[in-house]
């Protein structure tokens, strides 16, 4: 399972609680990944760099992807969820709306 979202850096623990609680109802148990957080990031914003740097939040661990720079697992006991960042992207205005 796939989400995407934007995170402030207060909010990343929280974030990875809910999202293991989430996956886990829709996922069944079973070895691997529970599911992927992919991270949105706006110019000048550093969370991801910074989750990379700590490698904790809070009781979950941090973990580098090998030869994956914008990749990262997060775990706690069993559970891993894998957190991979991008750049934000930006639309025109009326992007995605029926045209005739």
């Amino acid at each position: 399972m796939l989400t995407c979202i934007s995170i402030a850096p207060s909010s990343s623990r929280s974030l990875l609680d809910a999202a293991a609680e989430n996956f886990g109802r829709v996922t069944p148990p079973k070895k691997g990944l529970l599911g992927a957080l992919l991270l949105t990031q706006a110019s000048g914003e550093r969370v991801f760099e910074q989750i990379k740097v700590n490698g904790s939040i809070g009781d979950w661990q941090t973990e580098p992807v090998p030869q994956e720079p914008e990749s990262l697992v997060a775990r706690r006991g069993n559970v891993k969820i894998a957190i991979v960042c991008g750049p934000a992207g930006s639309c025109q205005r009326g992007l995605g709306s029926a045209r005739a």
